[in-house]
């Protein structure tokens, strides 16, 4: 009695299909797997588009407020974040501008510290004590 192996299909009806593509290059059966599951991805969005369309028909009201989005759709969360974040932006506006107030009441004294001056030329500046 013959072996038969069930994917070589030696001995079975369309093992001359099966064979053929496992005789094809790499390249090809890329190609034809690339291609089977677009197709089959094709018929899943086909489907679900097909139903959810015959649902919309029919006068079924569709659940949006399931997920993230129902907090998207409120705008609540976005107000309350740009609020957030002008707030701290307004804070840190106001403490640089008295770093800089107080610096500039000093009387221009830096304490045997270092300053920068700044020149038009293109080298840049220089120390000073």
């Amino acid at each position: 009695m013959q072996s038969t192996h069930p994917f070589t299909g030696s001995g079975a009806s369309g093992s001359s299909k099966l064979n053929d593509l496992q005789n094809r290059p790499k390249d090809q059966k890329k190609v034809i797997a690339g291609g089977s599951a677009a197709l089959i991805g094709f018929i899943l969005f086909a489907a679900w588009a097909f139903f959810f369309f015959h649902k919309i028909v029919n006068g079924e009201q569709v659940d949006t407020s399931w997920g993230p989005q129902k907090d998207i759709m409120q705008f609540t969360n976005v107000k309350e974040a740009q609020d957030s974040f002008g707030k701290s932006y307004n804070d840190a506006t106001s403490e640089l501008k008295a770093i800089r107030d107080e610096a500039a009441n000093s009387g221009g004294t830096t304490g045997g510290q270092a300053t920068y001056k700044l020149d038009s030329t293109a080298t840049g500046g220089s120390f000073e004590n």
